[in-house]
């Protein structure tokens, strides 16, 4: 399972996590580098994006990422959870959305339903 993680403000506590359970694994950390990402490597499965409290502008990158790749399942992880804010992030774009902290096997089992999901509608 081939997966682009952006870590903005982070640790890559997310990338460790993921790479130790068999995951092929992108990570990048500047907000540039998303597009030219997708637009070179369409075999990524699922885009995590790992936002920290302190990056305000999730919700703007989220719409920018949907305007140039519509299909990719998006995985937004963020510290604030307040329920406004994550249906803010689902009416955006994102297909999934996990508060930090969180449980490994929780993230685990939202990536491999994803993508379980996503192939399943791509036939």
């Amino acid at each position: 399972m081939n997966i682009l993680i952006f870590e903005k403000g982070s640790s890559t506590s997310i990338t460790n996590c993921l790479s130790t359970e068999g995951f092929q694994i992108t990570s990048i950390s500047s907000e540039d580098q998303i597009v030219p990402c997708l637009q070179q490597n369409s075999l990524f499965e699922v885009l995590i994006l790992s936002l920290n409290s302190s990056f305000k502008d999730g919700v703007a990158l989220l719409e920018d990422i949907r305007r140039i790749n519509s299909s990719i399942p998006i995985l937004v992880i963020a510290t604030q959870s307040d329920a406004k804010k994550v249906v803010e992030f689902l009416n955006k774009g994102a297909d999934n959305f996990l508060s930090s902290p969180f449980d490994k096997k929780e993230l685990i089992a939202r990536l491999k339903a994803m993508i379980r999901r996503n192939y399943f509608y791509t036939k």
